[in-house]
């Protein structure tokens, strides 16, 4: 990675993620490491977006994995075990 601001070459990017509404909320954003963008579906609550967010993050096991993710719970509840003080 860069070492400073002024050696990327693209801005970080937030693009939106089109995905059905029956399953935005259980829908895990996409990383484009080499371009430097997110592609983050318009969930229903800041929650399920931190929730989602924080799991895509603990679980992801490589870059460009082709979907492989590490052992790891369905993500179907928008729960979470963070509590609000671990969001701090």
């Amino acid at each position: 990675l860069p070492r400073c601001h002024d050696e990327f070459k693209s801005e970080f990017r937030i693009d939106p993620y089109d995905v059905s509404n029956a399953s935005i909320d259980s829908t895990l954003p996409q990383s484009h490491t080499c371009s430097f963008v997110l592609d983050l579906p318009a969930y229903s609550s800041v929650d399920v977006m931190y929730n989602r967010l924080n799991y895509a993050i603990t679980y992801c096991s490589s870059i460009d994995g082709d979907s492989s993710m590490n052992e790891a719970p369905t993500p179907n509840d928008v729960d979470s075990d963070w509590s609000d003080d671990d969001r701090q």
